[in-house]
Order: C-alpha cells, then structure tokens, then sequence
C-alpha cells in the first residue's frame, strides 16, 4: 500500500478541484491511500476579498511574516507529500508559508519525496524560489512540479482575477472569459496522475518533471518570467516601505497602500505590456540562451 499525503490552502476551492482530477487515477486503486491536510489560519483571510484586506497582505506576503495556523496533525510514513499553493505577490501565500514553518511537518517533509502543485494566474517562479531554499535547507527530495495557469493574456487575466477574488465569480465579466484553469484543460489532468503512478509504483522519479514538461504540465513564457523577475525587486522595495508604518490593519498605512495599488495598477496596465513587448524580443533574439535558461526552470535543473 502506498501512501500520499496531500497539504494544500485554498479559498475558492479551485485548487482543490486541480489536486483532486489530477489524482483521481491513484484515488480509484485500491493500491493508493490519500490523506488530506487543509490549511486553516486561525484568523482566515476572507473570500471574496475587500479591496482594503487584499492589498493590505501585500507586505507580509514579499516579506515572508507568517501568522497562526492550525497545526499540522498527520503523522506516519508516506511515500509522497504533495504541496499545493498560490501565489500571492509574486511570493508564497501567507498561509502555507506560515504553515511551512510547522515542526511536525518539516520533519516529515524531510529526506521525503515531494512535488509542488500551483494554481496561478501566471507568475511563480520568484514564490518557487523561496520554497526552493526551504526545500534545500531542509533536505527535501523535490521531484515534481505542475504549474497550471490561467490562460488569457496578461491583461485580461489581471482584470478577471480582481474581479473574481472581490466577487467569488469566476466570470464577472459577459464579454471576458472565466478566470482560472478551462474545464477542457481539467479534464487532461488525469495524465499527471498516471505519471504519478509509474513513478510510485516503480519507485523511479527520475524522469517525472521531463514528462511533466513534455505533457505540458507546466506554465512559463520568458516574457512573462522576466517581467515578474523585475517587479520581484520592485515588491520588496514597497513591501519594507509599507510595513514602516506599521503591522497588518495598521490605518497609518493606508495611505502608503493606496498609492501601491495605484502603482502596481499602472504598472500591470501601462508598463508591462511595452515591457513584455521587448522582452518577447529579446526571448527571440536571443532565443538559444533564453531556451536553455527556461528548460533549467521548467525541468528543475541546477545551475
């Protein structure tokens, strides 16, 4: 019998669904067991979100500052530990880097065999980052990572996911697709789990990312990665100067939000795409070291 756990944090439930199909081969062998573990912070973050609560967890999401979470209760040997998560950011959600930092679960994440799974609407490889130096630090056996993202363009997915996450409706708008993962894409996910399969049963996870890749189980556009990389340093910048005035729910630092969000809404709507033009370019032109640079991340090759 072969055992999975599954530890994932989600407000809408999409998350969930994704994890769910993508297991559903293994949750019908009788030669699987799954157990879940559902992150739950003490004092939940709300959904749909206000206006105010979303952009007042900005800092702490780019700072890592991790709250009260329920402990984690699982114990056992498992013979794979999936970690699903969003991104909030451009950084790990609040609540499962809070939850990360749980003893009982560092121990069992460590020498063990993990993949990640995330739900986005495109940016994640500077929140990758942080959970890869967690994983190294803790001596974490990472051999997988599935990244399914929206699929509109930058744009309309900016204005699709606000709508969704102050409304809860994943399609606000008549003339604007749904936000989030197509149900036609849902119903390919059942092939990640058959990969899972091969490489539980066979005990071999040394080819699992390669399929992964080539079943395109993993989102990445260089345009996109190297925008996020900029605005990365750009949102830790903002983050410091925020939390100057003060915690989260502080009124001094209102102002300082208000004048992120207007910032990052001019940034998403007037710089990014001239950004994302020349980066495009530039993936072109340069597009023999670009590939290679690219294929490290999606295959998750070292430097």
């Amino acid at each position: 019998m072969k055992k999975i756990l599954v530890v994932y944090y989600t407000q809408s439930g999409q998350l969930k669904t994704i994890v769910d199909k993508i297991l559903s081969p293994l949750s019908q062998n009788n030669t699987y067991t799954i157990d879940y573990f559902k992150i739950e912070p003490i004092d939940d973050f709300p959904f749909p979100w206000t206006n105010d609560t979303f952009y007042d967890c900005m800092p702490e999401s780019v700072e890592g500052i991790t709250i009260p979470v329920k402990a984690f209760d699982k114990q056992g040997d498992y013979d794979l530990i999936i970690l699903a998560y969003q991104v909030w950011f451009l950084s790990l959600s609040i609540p499962f880097w809070s939850m990360l930092q749980d003893k009982k679960l560092k121990a069992l994440l460590n020498h063990n065999n993990v993949i990640t799974i995330l739900g986005i609407r495109n940016m994640w490889v500077n929140a990758q980052k942080r959970l890869l130096n967690y994983f190294k630090a803790n001596k974490v056996n990472h051999v997988g990572n599935l990244v399914f993202a929206d699929p509109n363009s930058n744009i309309i997915s900016v204005i699709t996911v606000l709508k969704f996450l102050t409304t809860g409706k994943k399609k606000p708008y008549k003339n604007l697709p749904p936000y989030g993962i197509t149900k036609q894409k849902l119903e390919t996910l059942t092939k990640f789990g058959e990969l899972m399969e091969l490489s539980l049963s066979t005990n071999n996870w040394s080819g699992f990312q390669e399929g992964v890749v080539k079943n395109k189980g993993v989102s990445l556009k260089f345009s996109i990665k190297t925008t996020e990389m900029a605005a990365g340093r750009i949102f830790k910048l903002w983050a410091a100067f925020i939390r100057k005035k003060g915690g989260p729910g502080n009124p001094d630092r209102k102002v300082r939000l208000k004048i992120y969000e207007y910032y990052l809404l001019f940034l998403i709507f007037f710089i990014s795409p001239i950004s994302s033009s020349i980066f495009s370019l530039a993936g072109i032109v340069f597009y023999p070291l670009t590939k290679k640079g690219m294929n490290r991340i999606l295959l998750m090759q070292r430097k």
